[in-house]
């Protein structure tokens, strides 16, 4: 079952893209770049996604065992800033979830909303601000991604800080692994992370940072802390 949702959701991520070329670059080069990625990339794309599938179970068993040992763990207080502009409702809730369900407990979050206009964003937002670990600024007027980015940096007091789209969310030891990496090698200055895609709720396309893992890539991954 997890294969063919997995299957489906390969599947979804292609039309999103596909979608994306045609409104950007018309039919003609949406035609020839479906012809090259259907030669060269298509089944090892998907047979990457496959082999995921597999991975992420175990993972899963990781994430259960670190439930139980995470609280226990110190560590650096890690900052995570994420800049806000009217993001869908669902994936803004699913971002804030993976933080605060983080098994490591030494984080803060920093959330700039950067002159939302949407009543269901501005209501999410000032609910999770009442939280003790997330440090909330609105601006008015919006200074896009690069000045709220700069103004979630002035909130931040942790050791380490990382940034996290309004749209994208952590593994539930994200930040456990982060901080065991830390504490165990204190004379680094910056970890990059794997990461996937999940348009229909379950992982496929994975990108790593690591050899070995089915896709390569260079160590600029969306995850970050440094």
């Amino acid at each position: 079952m997890n294969s063919l949702l997995a299957t489906a959701s390969f599947a979804s991520l292609l039309i999103n893209r596909a979608l994306a070329v045609l409104k950007g670059d018309g039919a003609a080069t949406l035609g020839y770049e479906t012809l090259k990625y259907a030669r060269y990339r298509l089944l090892e794309d998907l047979e990457n996604t496959l082999r995921y599938v597999i991975y992420c179970k175990k993972r899963r068993k990781a994430v259960s065992a670190a439930q139980k040992t995470g609280a226990k763990n110190k560590g650096p207080l890690i900052s995570i800033v994420m800049p806000v502009h009217d993001p869908s409702p669902r994936h803004l809730e699913a971002a804030l979830d993976s933080v605060k369900n983080q098994v490591y407990p030494h984080w803060q979050l920093c959330i700039i909303d950067d002159g939302s206009s949407r009543a269901k964003i501005t209501g999410i937002l000032a609910e999770t601000s009442t939280e003790p670990r997330v440090l909330f600024k609105r601006l008015d007027p919006s200074r896009g991604i690069a000045g709220a980015s700069q103004a979630g940096l002035e909130l931040a007091t942790g050791e380490f800080v990382g940034f996290l789209d309004h749209d994208d969310v952590l593994e539930p030891d994200a930040l456990l692994l982060v901080a065991r990496k830390l504490n165990k090698e204190p004379g680094v200055d910056l970890l990059y992370t794997d990461e996937d895609r999940a348009p229909l709720g379950l992982a496929c396309c994975p990108i790593s940072s690591r050899t070995g893992h089915p896709t390569f890539c260079s160590p600029t991954c969306t995850w970050a802390i440094f």
